[in-house]
């Protein structure tokens, strides 16, 4: 425990101490734990008269792992949640396992040793059977790592497997034991947020191991030290190696930017060895020149034959970096697509074939081979986008697709294209039928009962991860939508559509592009902010519903997000370019993550973009990718037709969003006119 927590725990016996009430499990209580920062657990102990922790008193048992918790969180392992937590797993409540898994992991955090074979021996009957459960019972009963089958991949144990390691350090020079260490190192990753207080354990174990070079790697790699790593990867280079170190080893050069020598070590040592001669091949590809890379990689391809993670990557890089329309080339992405056609890589090739076909018109050179194109394996998603884009090049077969497309996914992108942003849903399928509550089983009942209480406290993420696999569809549906509703009413809108998905998903089995639901339609695509949207449209001269699905696929309605660009908000507003909207609105003032803000000047710059292009799929296109980078393709690209435009824009990010906002726009349109607000929508 460390001085601050020395001093709040202090601070709890004292207030403790002066009370002599029951503690407080009212909503205001909870809401005050759950919100507060460390700093402000004094000032709230004392508001809510909570007594010593010895003489606690709870009415319903299920709160002491989640009170426990709550403390847990906010001051770390402490007499008053060691306190709470010896209550949860002695008391006959929902949480029992929940808190001996708590409990053990702050034990192991804290090296109480003692306390921990004590906890695991006394609650042996509670602890479900698993890798993590073997390995505390391996240490309650004094074994070693020869008695381990497999290693955990829960960081979280690395000072128990030092302590097990402690009761036969010699055991350690055995290779088999080495290779568990490897295997919880590769399986953890722990190097990325490596516990400094432990380092000490990780240097005993690289000396008991007699300096084993993988660790040492790791080892040199957690404090930084380059040239013991370079020195450390260069002998483990000209040892034989597994395909997960030398991913490892690749990955950690690069964070150490050393990816060069890395490079330099394989030069080295691939020769004779097909692995390293692989990953040589890569690194030519990305240092020198393709076609050096390319060579290596096809001498390596014989050895890495049938349908597995190289071969997969050698055949995409000697595809992908050898790009020509000839029939060879054509042939062999088909055959890669059927081989791996649940790959991005796969789908990749695909989009890449297609758009080369358009840009270099022989569109009807590629049609005999797509016949022999498996497409089993694609979503809805995936298969609408490729009938669409065969009912684009293929005149001959034109209006078979666009029948397929039109009666499959009518609310696809391309089925919306094809039918001029038309839906119909008939009257009978406007109410939605949920989940009976009443026809869920013991086991669902409970596990109901403990997400409700989980979310009650707003540990929704472990909520998240009770097992719901072996329920019935009916009692998955009732799960859901308690997240549904609970996300709901904490305006976390982006998480409630997020299991709206999940609920729809359940009901049409994924036949996404199908619903015939309006309620369903609503919950996936709900208008948010109205007001605001309505009141800037008007004011800019833009249809609300192109603005409620800017936002949809933008942000899914979370008005804090920050994207990995740091576009921030609803509308995923760059910082530049809202310093830029600024100057022209005049604004001093304004918060990115503030709805009105967001919206307000989000719905301006569609309007700005207004005077670069007047299609909305162009004008989504400058939002997306910046409208120079549209005004150059587009002076390329501007004899095609449109709609083969929207299709060979270079940037895939940018035709897929095009694509998705397209479809959101056509579905809110509906919606909107649906609900009679088309008075107040503007033509574009």
């Amino acid at each position: 425990m460390n001085k601050n927590s020395h001093i709040i725990f202090i601070l709890l016996i004292l207030i403790f101490s002066c009370k002599n009430r029951n503690i407080d499990t009212s909503i205001e209580l909870k809401k005050a734990l759950i919100f507060s920062k460390k700093s402000d657990l004094k000032n709230i102990l004392i508001k809510y008269n909570i007594i010593s922790p010895y003489n606690i008193k709870i009415k319903d048992s299920n709160y002491f792992y989640l009170f426990a918790r709550l403390f847990y969180e906010k001051i770390g392992h402490n007499r008053l949640s060691d306190y709470l937590l010896t209550k949860a797993i002695t008391k006959n409540n929902l949480f029992i396992n929940e808190a001996l898994q708590l409990y053990v992991q702050s034990l192991i955090q804290n090296e109480s040793w003692n306390n921990l074979k004590k906890v695991i021996n006394n609650n042996q009957d509670h602890f479900i059977i698993n890798t993590d459960q073997q390995l505390l019972f391996i240490y309650a009963n004094n074994k070693t790592l020869n008695h381990i089958n497999n290693m955990p991949s829960d960081k979280h144990f690395f000072p128990l497997i030092y302590e097990i390691i402690k009761n036969n350090p010699t055991g350690l020079q055995q290779i088999e034991n080495q290779t568990k260490i490897h295997d919880f190192f590769i399986k953890s990753e722990i190097y990325n947020d490596f516990d400094a207080k432990f380092i000490d354990k990780l240097k005993d174990i690289i000396e008991l191991s007699k300096n084993d070079f993988f660790l040492s790697s790791i080892y040199h790699f957690i404090i930084n030290d380059k040239t013991s790593f370079k020195n450390s990867m260069e002998i483990i280079l000209n040892k034989n190696i597994s395909d997960d170190k030398i991913k490892i080893l690749k990955k950690l050069s690069i964070k150490l930017n050393l990816r060069k020598s890395f490079y330099m070590s394989l030069a080295k040592n691939y020769n004779n060895d097909k692995l390293k001669m692989y990953y040589y091949g890569l690194e030519v590809i990305h240092f020198e020149n393709n076609k050096k890379g390319i060579k290596i990689l096809e001498e390596t391809l014989p050895y890495f034959d049938g349908n597995n993670m190289i071969n997969y990557k050698i055949r995409y890089n000697l595809l992908y970096n050898n790009r020509k329309l000839t029939s060879e080339w054509v042939k062999n992405v088909v055959e890669f697509i059927n081989d791996y056609p649940d790959s991005y890589k796969s789908k990749s090739l695909l989009d890449i074939l297609f758009r080369m076909a358009i840009i270099q018109n022989k569109k009807s050179f590629i049609i005999p081979f797509l016949e022999n194109l498996s497409t089993k394996s694609m979503n809805c998603l995936e298969e609408s986008m490729y009938l669409y884009k065969l009912y684009l090049i293929d005149k001959k077969n034109k209006d078979k697709y666009q029948k397929i497309i039109i009666k499959k996914y009518p609310l696809s992108y391309a089925g919306l294209i094809i039918n001029k942003g038309n839906i119909s849903i008939p009257e009978e399928q406007q109410t939605l039928q949920l989940a009976d509550k009443k026809k869920m089983s013991k086991d669902a009942v409970i596990i109901s009962k403990k997400i409700n209480y989980l979310l009650e406290f707003h540990f929704q993420d472990e909520a998240k991860k009770i097992n719901i696999e072996n329920l019935t569809d009916n009692e998955i549906l009732v799960i859901h939508e308690i997240f549904y509703q609970f996300f709901l009413k904490q305006k976390n809108y982006y998480k409630a559509i997020h299991y709206s998905i999940k609920i729809f998903n359940l009901i049409y089995d994924k036949d996404y592009y199908n619903i015939k639901n309006v309620e369903i339609l609503k919950r996936l695509y709900p208008i948010h902010y109205k007001k605001i949207v309505f009141e800037y449209s008007k004011k800019y001269n833009i249809e609300p519903a192109l603005v409620f699905a800017v936002i949809r696929e933008e942000s899914c309605f979370h008005k804090n997000i920050l994207s990995r660009v740091n576009a921030v908000g609803l509308m995923q507003i760059m910082p530049t370019t809202g310093e830029f909207i600024a100057k022209k609105l005049k604004l001093k003032k304004y918060d990115l993550t503030n709805p009105e803000d967001n919206i307000n000047m989000g719905i301006f710059y569609l309007d700005f973009l207004k005077r670069y292009f007047t299609e909305k799929e162009l004008i989504l296109s400058c939002y997306n990718a910046g409208q120079g980078r549209t005004q150059k393709w587009y002076k390329i690209y501007k004899n095609f037709p449109n709609e083969l435009i929207y299709e060979i824009i270079p940037i895939y990010e940018t035709r897929h969003y095009i694509r998705k906002v397209m479809k959101s726009y056509y579905i809110y349109k509906y919606l909107l006119e649906r609900e009679d607000m088309s008075n107040s929508a503007i033509n574009f």
